[in-house]
C-alpha cells in the first residue's frame, strides 16, 4: 500500500541502509578526536595554545584536502575511494598516537576526513539512485532526513560517551592530570575514532553492487 511504500523503499535499499550504519558508527566515534584537543591541550601539554594550533590544522588540513579528493574520485571507483579516505584518517589516527605532541598525525586525519565526509553525501545520492532504479520510486527528502538523523544522533552520543570517558580518565578543570591519567586521555582520544574508523572500512569491504567513478 502507499503508506507503507516509504518502509519498503527503504529497507529494501541496500546501499542506503549500508551508508546509515556507516553514517551513524564515524559519527559516534570519529568526533572524539577533535573534541579531545582542549583537554589534551590543558591537562597534558599545560597550553592552551595547542589546542588552537590543532583546531587549526584540523580544519585546514580538511580545507585544502577537499579539491584534491574531488579530483581523485573522479579517477577511481567509489568503493576504493572511501576506503582510502578511511585508510588515511586511521593512518593519521596511529601518527598521533606515536607522536601525541607532533602535528602530522592531526592533519593527516584531516585529510582523510575531509575525504570521508565528501564521500558520505556521494553515497547518499548513489542510494538515492538506486531505490529508484530498484522500485521506479523516487524519495529524496527521505533518505537526506534519514542520514541527518543518525548523524545527529551519532554526533549526540558521542558527546555524552565524551563526557563519561573524562570521568573515566579523572579528570578535573582545575587539577593537572596525573601521568597515568594523561595516557588515558591521549589512548581514548585516538582510540575510539581508530575503531570508529576501523569498523567503517570492514563495513565498506563487504560485498556490494558495482560502484561507479563519479561522475
Amino acid at each position: 500500500s502507499v503508506p507503507r511504500a516509504p518502509l519498503g523503499w527503504v529497507l529494501g535499499n541496500r546501499p542506503l541502509l549500508l551508508l546509515l550504519a556507516l553514517g551513524f558508527v564515524q559519527a559516534l566515534t570519529l568526533p572524539f578526536f577533535a573534541r579531545s584537543f582542549a583537554y589534551i591541550g590543558k591537562g597534558i601539554f599545560h597550553d592552551a595554545g595547542w589546542t588552537g594550533k590543532a583546531l587549526t590544522t584540523l580544519a585546514l588540513a580538511q580545507l585544502v584536502a577537499l579539491p584534491g579528493w574531488m579530483n581523485v574520485a573522479r579517477r577511481i571507483e567509489q568503493a576504493h575511494m572511501l576506503a582510502l579516505a578511511l585508510v588515511t584518517t586511521a593512518t593519521g589516527l596511529m601518527l598521533f598516537a606515536v607522536m601525541p605532541a607532533a602535528i602530522a598525525g592531526i592533519a593527516l586525519f584531516g585529510i582523510g576526513n575531509a575525504g570521508l565526509q565528501m564521500m558520505i553525501w556521494v553515497l547518499l545520492a548513489n542510494a538515492i539512485d538506486h531505490g529508484e532504479r530498484r522500485t521506479g520510486i523516487r524519495f529524496e527528502g527521505l533518505p537526506v532526513a534519514l542520514l541527518l538523523l543518525v548523524l545527529k544522533l551519532g554526533g549526540g552520543l558521542s558527546g555524552a560517551l565524551l563526557g563519561q570517558g573524562l570521568s573515566w580518565v579523572g579528570w578535573a578543570f582545575a587539577t593537572p592530570l596525573a601521568f597515568e591519567s594523561g595516557a588515558k586521555l591521549l589512548t581514548m582520544a585516538w582510540s575510539v575514532p581508530l575503531i570508529g574508523a576501523l569498523a567503517c572500512l570492514i563495513m565498506v569491504a563487504r560485498p556490494a553492487p558495482k560502484a561507479t567513478p563519479i561522475a
